[in-house]
């Protein structure tokens, strides 16, 4: 009986334990299903499930959301000044052979020209020396050859925009004794000696070999008071083509030819201009009406002075 006994209560215990364990699981595998599977929404509603067991407020959520920005301190780099040595160009320098120095009174020249500047021109002969026989003993005759070498003073003003009386330059090394250049004032200062050179003329041609044509004095090859050089072409032709006047031929020489400019060297532009040279001049067989020579000559100085440019 008593082994029965102690069997059955063996029984009853566990039994009983089986029952507690079993109860046990059933009641941790409910929790963990109940912590691991968080909540989930209703379809279609708006609110939003919060963490069971915590308050969460606004000022909760505005702290968690501030961000800690760590102050970022921005070095200051020093840009080093770059230095920008201001270059300066160099001014031309000054022509200095004798080529450039008549290169650069040409464009002088000529630009009075091209841009039919205004100026005024005075130019004085003074005949020295004239013998003509019977022909110069005639004072009409006289006084006709006085005027045609220019005798005295003669003003020509030019106005601005009109082709005035100069002509061109086209001076070379070989024309000139020397050509020098100095400056003063911002100014270029330009004296050249010209050489001497002879001119013909003939009832079979002409040749004229000086300089002074080519230097910017008003030229040409007929007759005309206001040219500044005349050749003997021009002699030749005014004689023969003057009533009851002819001469067979005409040699003229030119000497002592000097040339004075100053010139802006910025604009090339000629402020004053000189030009002056001694002329002779021999005639063969020459006639004025009923009175015949065979042989006259003479000699002139000429001084021609520009100034009063307007470009």
């Amino acid at each position: 009986m008593k082994k029965v006994l102690a069997i059955v209560l063996t029984l009853v215990i566990a039994l009983s334990c089986a029952l507690i364990l079993s109860s046990c699981g059933t009641k941790d595998t409910e929790q963990t299903t109940a912590v691991e599977t968080p909540a989930t929404p209703a379809a279609g509603s708006d609110e939003t499930a919060e963490p069971v067991g915590q308050d969460v407020t606004a000022q909760d959520v505005s702290e968690a959301e501030e961000t800690t920005v760590e102050e970022t301190t921005i070095e200051e780099t020093t840009v080093e000044e770059t230095t920008v040595e201001e270059t300066t160009v160099p001014a031309p320098s000054a022509p200095s052979t004798t080529q450039e120095i008549l290169d650069f009174y040409n464009e002088a020249v000529n630009k009075v020209a091209d841009e039919k500047a205004g100026f005024s021109k005075s130019r004085t002969t003074n005949v020295n020396r004239i013998e003509g026989g019977a022909v110069l003993k005639l004072k009409i005759a006289k006084d006709a050859v006085m005027d045609f070498l220019g005798q005295g003073t003669n003003t020509y003003n030019n106005t601005k925009g009109q082709k005035g009386k100069i002509g061109t330059a086209s001076l070379k090394s070989g024309d000139v004794k020397s050509a020098e250049l100095t400056e003063n004032d911002g100014k270029y200062t330009i004296k050249i000696s010209v050489n001497n050179g002879s001119s013909h003329a003939d009832n079979g041609g002409k040749s004229d070999s000086s300089p002074l044509k080519r230097s910017g004095l008003y030229v040409g090859d007929t007759d005309e008071s206001a040219f500044d050089y005349k050749s003997a072409n021009n002699i030749h032709y005014a004689l023969n083509h003057t009533d009851g006047a002819a001469v067979e031929v005409c040699d003229l020489n030119t000497s002592n030819g000097k040339i004075t400019a100053v010139i802006d060297p910025e604009t090339k532009e000629i402020e004053s201009l000189d030009v002056s040279f001694n002329f002779d001049v021999v005639m063969q067989n020459v006639k004025y009406t009923i009175a015949r020579v065979k042989s006259g000559d003479g000699d002139a100085t000429t001084t021609v002075s520009f100034s009063d440019f307007k470009y």
